[in-house]
């Protein structure tokens, strides 16, 4: 089953910054609604636990990756 939200609900979830909007239901209970985007990323945050549960890990090495994204920013700007 896929209900249409009403123009109001929609417009709330779409003008929340992080995707995602809690609302509660006429019975008290408490949902999430969540955009594509924040589907997407709640995936890749999944996926990345099953792969520290596996040990699927590197060491993370801030320093490297800050050169690494400045690298990539210098070589677009050229």
């Amino acid at each position: 089953m896929n209900p249409k939200l009403s123009t109001d609900l929609e417009q709330f979830v779409t003008s929340n910054p992080t995707g995602a909007a809690k609302v509660e239901g006429t019975n008290g209970a408490t949902y999430w609604l969540l955009t594509d985007d924040a589907m997407r990323i709640r995936q890749y945050v999944h996926e990345g636990l099953e792969q520290a549960d596996r040990g699927e890990v590197a060491p993370w090495d801030a320093e490297n990756i800050k050169s690494a994204g400045r690298r990539r920013r210098d070589d677009r700007s050229r």
